[in-house]
C-alpha cells in the first residue's frame, strides 16, 4: 500500500474508534437510568388474523 492508502486507512480507523469512545462516554456518564423495558411484546404468540395474510 502506498502512503496515501495508509493515510486513508489510519484516519478512517481513528475516526471510527473516536466515535465509539464518544458514544461510550455519553452512555456511561448519562444521569438517567438506561434500560430495556421489562415486558417486550414480540407478538409471536398471537394468532394470525385472517385479514392480514402477511402475518402468517
Amino acid at each position: 500500500m502506498n502512503t496515501f492508502g495508509w493515510l486513508i486507512f489510519l484516519s478512517s480507523n481513528a475516526l471510527v474508534i473516536a466515535l465509539t469512545v464518544v458514544c461510550f462516554i455519553r452512555v456511561f456518564r448519562s444521569s438517567e437510568h438506561i434500560h430495556a423495558p421489562l415486558d417486550i411484546d414480540t407478538r409471536d404468540m398471537d394468532e394470525p388474523s385472517p385479514e392480514r395474510p402477511d402475518e402468517w
